[in-house]
Parts: structure tokens; sequence; C-alpha cells
């Protein structure tokens, strides 16, 4: 198995235990058609937005594909890029986590992403309704959470972008993110 490979095990584990109902759900990597992505917020962040942008276009310049789990090194260490996270429901995929990356993706033409897709016939649905694209506004200030996400419940919020954020690094080494990533992976849940 490869660095790569092994990375993309270890963030399916990371996010099967970042909430209960996760648990029992089919976790795996694929790719999905953007047109069948729907957005949950209905705001992004206008500089995030740019970042997740400038990433993208770098990341093609390199040769690297945008949305698999890849190292990157930078003067502070190794970080861990992670694919967005979707939650299959129906025939549409719901943004979990991703969601400033997905919309770059979206608006530079991409027509297909890797992601994480958690799929079972037992997840409860989002009390926030997904939008269309065209529906989420660009924003240069933080809007209150009932703005962003209408009908938000506390307890039914997916927590992924948490337990991968604090998986992403930085690291002395890829092989040392790897090693980390497995004890970490462990620990979660």
């Amino acid at each position: 198995m490869t660095d790569a490979q092994e990375l993309s095990s270890l963030a399916q584990t990371a996010v099967g235990r970042s909430w209960a109902p996760y648990r029992t759900a089919r976790i795996d990597t694929r790719q999905v058609h953007l047109e069948r992505v729907r957005p949950l917020a209905r705001s992004v962040h206008r500089s995030r937005l740019a970042s997740a942008g400038e990433i993208l276009s770098g990341l093609r310049a390199e040769g690297v594909p945008p949305f698999v789990c890849h190292f990157r090194a930078t003067q502070d260490g190794v970080f861990v890029r992670f694919p967005p996270v979707l939650e299959q429901h129906d025939d549409r995929f719901l943004i979990v986590d991703g969601m400033h990356r997905l919309m770059a993706a979206a608006g530079s033409g991409e027509d297909e992403v890797t992601a994480i897709v958690v799929s079972s016939p037992s997840l409860p649905p989002p009390t926030v309704p997904p939008c269309e694209w065209g529906d989420v506004a660009v924003v240069d200030a933080k809007p209150p959470r009932a703005e962003k996400f209408p009908g938000y419940v506390a307890e039914l919020f997916r927590p992924t972008a948490k337990v991968l954020d604090g998986l992403c690094g930085p690291y002395e080494s890829d092989r040392r993110a790897v090693e980390s990533l497995r004890r970490a992976v462990s620990a979660v849940g």
C-alpha cells in the first residue's frame, strides 16, 4: 500500500469514527460529478475561496490531482491534504467538509472530484436543506451560523472537519505523518 492509499484509508477511518451515525455507514473514496453535489452552507468566505482556488491551480500546475490525499511540504513542515467529505442522500451528494475547495472547483470548470463519500440508508438527513451553487453568497465577514445554515441543529452537525483538521499537521516528514496519523486515528472516537 502506498502512503497516499494509506492516507486515504486513515481519512476514511477518521471520518467513520467522527460521529456516531457514521460508524455503521459505508465510507469510501470515489469520483463524484459536481452536478450531483449540493451545498448546505449559504455562504463562503471570499479570502478562503480565493485561497482554495490558488491551491487548486498550483496543484494542477504541478500535475497533482487536487482532490486526492497527498502530502504538502512547506517551510513549516509536512502537511496532509484530505479530499472533501460528501454525504450521499438518494442521487445527491451533500457537502459535509470542503465547501470552499468544491466551490472553487465548480467555478473553474471541474466536472468531477475525488471525495470521501459517506452513505447509509439510516443516516439522518441534515436539518439544513441543500441549495444550488448559484444560491451561495461570497461574503467578506463570517455570518451568524443561523444565517449560513438555516435550520441548524447542533446534535445533527457532522464534526468531520474538526477531526480532519486535527490530522493535517505539520509533521517532520511524510513517514512521520503516516505514523502519527495511524496513532491519532486509532484514538479518534
